[in-house]
């Protein structure tokens, strides 16, 4: 945002725009409702997928840029390629907001070098990785980001703490930019739920649910041995996964092998996961680690029970129809928890403590445009 222009520019770093991607979906969720006359997105990622949110952000008014992937022993050719890329796109962007660790280094380096003022590192996960190796890099790569970014944000406390420390947070240095929905679009439909029932023909059924890539860090082979007890206790029952990954043949094998797999509806990516979360009886995520999930407040919106892994902030928690379990628990216990929260919750309404907690994504959009102009005012000296 120059002095004699009012529009802030923010070039989005991640990894790729996969619908299934809760990084994805979080800043796409922003750019659908921040104003967009003050406050320009667009993306810079290194892997191109099919299932892409790419036809929705040109269509908001975006722009996507690629730049080759980074191989193993090859971030020499990646730095000049960034390098290449930001002197071709000089004095473009005000601001450079990174979510990805394992590119921290080089990105941030290279975005300072080139003149990008305000230099966002964002924290998504409580984790460095879910693969030894990479975690190992990671926690590497991460102590270079008090070097060269501006900014630390955070998507919860947790997150927070996670890579810049405790008293980070607690000095107020990590602006926590929360996980924010669409808070409307998820609030419990009866119709929504009996047309996701009748179009699987699982009336009757009790519906297990799960909504994220197919990753260690998800951790959906223990899930499946949680199922496993669930029909055990209720042969009747269903899980409906919805995501796309690698690991998908691997855990549709378990599946098979369990026995369950005419139980198990792989659903891949949807674009109308509200009407899932309405049409199961309860969300169960055993992850290994999450930052804070989105699926996690979408879900509580209408109520849907929900069972997340002690790994899981408590922060996710808005009512009273969520738990959170070691996993050193059984699976059995796990199932028998499962049915004591869909027995006591309530299906309905719950969106004012969702918005009163901070997770209404029009109010969080305000919010985040009102920080980025902060910023660059603070860079440019303006009062």
């Amino acid at each position: 945002m120059s002095k004699n222009n009012s529009t802030t520019r923010v070039l989005h770093v991640l990894s790729s725009l996969e619908k299934t991607s809760g990084v994805a979906s979080f800043i796409i969720n922003y750019l659908r409702n921040i104003n967009r006359s003050y406050i320009k997105f667009d993306f810079l990622v290194f892997f191109e997928v099919s299932d892409s949110y790419n036809n929705e952000i040109r269509e908001l008014g975006s722009n996507i840029y690629y730049i080759r992937e980074p191989k193993l022993f090859s971030f020499y050719n990646f730095m000049a390629d960034l390098d290449t890329f930001f002197k071709s796109h000089k004095d473009e962007w005000d601001i450079l907001h990174l979510h990805e660790i394992w590119c921290a280094p080089v990105v941030l380096s290279c975005a300072k070098k080139n003149g990008i003022k305000v230099r966002i590192m964002h924290s998504h996960a409580t984790a460095y990785s879910d693969k030894l190796t990479s975690g190992i890099r990671n926690y590497l790569f991460s102590k270079a980001i008090p070097f060269y970014a501006t900014d630390e944000f955070a998507c919860s406390i947790a997150a927070g703490r996670f890579l810049y420390g405790r008293k980070a947070v607690e000095n107020g240095k990590v602006k926590i930019v929360n996980n924010a929905v669409d808070v409307q679009r998820f609030v419990f439909n009866v119709q929504y739920r009996l047309s996701i029932r009748n179009e699987l023909m699982i009336n009757g059924h009790f519906v297990v649910g799960n909504v994220s890539r197919f990753t260690e860090q998800k951790n959906h082979l223990f899930l499946l041995k949680i199922f496993y007890e669930i029909v055990r206790a209720k042969p009747n029952s269903v899980l409906i996964l919805v995501g796309e990954g690698r690991l998908k043949e691997r855990i549709e094998k378990l599946a098979s092998d369990l026995g369950i797999r005419d139980k198990v509806y792989f659903l891949g990516a949807r674009n109308d996961v509200e009407k899932i979360l309405m049409a199961i009886d309860i969300l169960i995520m055993p992850s290994l680690y999450e930052g804070l999930p989105i699926v996690g407040v979408e879900s509580q919106v209408s109520g849907l029970p929900c069972l997340f892994s002690n790994n899981i902030t408590r922060e996710v928690t808005i009512n009273e129809n969520v738990d959170f379990l070691s996993l050193s628990y059984k699976p059995e216990i796990w199932a028998q928890r499962a049915f004591e929260l869909v027995g006591l919750s309530k299906r309905g309404d719950f969106s004012i403590p969702v918005e009163e907690k901070g997770f209404d994504i029009k109010r969080q959009s305000s919010i985040l445009s009102s920080c980025y102009m902060e910023m660059v005012k603070r860079d440019l000296g303006i009062d």
